[in-house]
């Protein structure tokens, strides 16, 4: 129970109970399920499940079962109710459609993930979702480089970054600069923001 958040342990229904939802539209990835699995290892269930009464069938929340389940979860938080199976998956088809109607705001979440970055320096959001490539266009380089870059220099390295969410801001006199170099040094007109980064301090 202690996975649990305290508010839903009276909601708590044992899991081995419970009915994954036959005719699910919504299918659930290796990588998705990676992603509740972690999300649940470090927050607890903080949502419960939704199942109808009849046959107790899970009708939202069948990713969370099977990542609950996968990490040995015996218990999980649920709400039950009773209805006809109509009503219960015209609720599960809803459930999911209107979630994937809803939109990115990609600024306000790089500068979110820049904010939980700076209190939390071990905060890794590729177990939490996200990838590489996803991750690549956003402006994540002020709160994530700056605090790699002080933990290296504590360490006594100021060499080494944290490249794989490098992103490099200059002016249209420093690209003009910067262009030179690169040129000078052979590396051609289009490098990478690491390449950049390379030749800026050799």
């Amino acid at each position: 129970m202690d996975n649990i958040v305290e508010q839903l342990r009276g909601f708590a229904v044992p899991t081995n109970t419970l009915a994954f939802d036959p005719k699910n539209a919504r299918k659930h990835s290796e990588r998705n399920l990676e992603a509740i699995m972690e999300s649940l290892r470090r927050f607890g269930q903080r949502m419960p499940i939704v199942v109808q009464k009849q046959g107790m069938v899970v009708r939202a929340g069948n990713g969370r079962l099977t990542a609950a389940r996968k990490l040995g979860w015996t218990q999980i938080a649920a709400v039950i109710v009773d209805e006809k199976d109509a009503d219960a998956a015209a609720f599960a088809l809803a459930d999911n459609r209107t979630a994937e109607l809803a939109e990115w705001d990609w600024q306000m979440l790089a500068e979110v993930l820049d904010d939980i970055k700076v209190d939390a320096p071990e905060f890794d959001p590729i177990l939490l979702g996200w990838n590489e490539a996803e991750l690549e266009g956003l402006d994540l380089a002020s709160a994530w480089d700056d605090v790699e870059a002080d933990r290296l220099a504590a360490a006594g390295d100021r060499t080494r970054v944290n490249r794989s969410h490098l992103v490099l801001k200059f002016t249209q006199e420093q690209q003009n600069e910067i262009q030179k170099v690169l040129f000078r040094k052979g590396l051609g007109e289009e490098v990478t923001a690491e390449a950049v980064f390379d030749a800026l301090i050799s």
